[in-house]
């Protein structure tokens, strides 16, 4: 391989932009806060509503546009489970007819430990068992952190009268 390629080729990696992981078919993704912002992305993907989770608003969209901003801090403390209901309504009251972006601040693109609760708390009308399994189809590296499962778990417990899901199973 010339010098020219290898250069170009790092160029092209450097340049490469993941799109968000797709949950719910032309409807629910899982990102980060730089795929939010991209406005080819939220052109290719039809992105009219997004769910901010993080301790920043951000104006990532133009107007008519819809928008929710759950204000906790990006940290392993962070508590998402008083926010489950909100953000549940908030895309089961669009869901028919807009696509949504589950977006947290990290940069990182393999954390997604906050972003990723919330397509896991609007599939819990199945119980948490069965929205973790198909979550995990669409991002096979989906590991949030111990205490961001407990409340999950909790979510279930609240919508269903009990837990359903065993949580101390290694695969949690």
């Amino acid at each position: 391989m010339s010098h020219y390629t290898m250069v170009s080729l790092w160029q092209e990696l450097d340049n490469f932009q993941p799109y968000p992981v797709e949950i719910l078919p032309a409807k629910l993704y899982m990102g980060n806060f730089k795929q939010a912002c991209d406005q080819q992305i939220q052109k290719d993907l039809k992105i009219k509503a997004q769910v901010n989770i993080s301790e920043q608003p951000a104006t990532l969209f133009a107007e008519g546009n819809k928008y929710l901003h759950i204000s906790v801090p990006d940290s392993l403390e962070a508590n998402l489970f008083s926010s489950f209901a909100t953000v549940c309504h908030f895309i089961g009251e669009l869901f028919l007819n807009l696509a949504f972006l589950a977006h947290s601040r990290v940069l990182d693109q393999s954390d997604y430990s906050l972003s990723v609760q919330i397509p896991n708390a609007s599939l819990l009308s199945f119980c948490l068992q069965r929205a973790w399994d198909y979550v995990l189809k669409c991002k096979m590296n989906m590991r949030p952190h111990r205490a961001f499962v407990k409340q999950l778990s909790d979510w279930e417990a609240q919508i269903y009268g009990t837990t359903i899901t065993d949580i101390s199973e290694p695969n949690y």
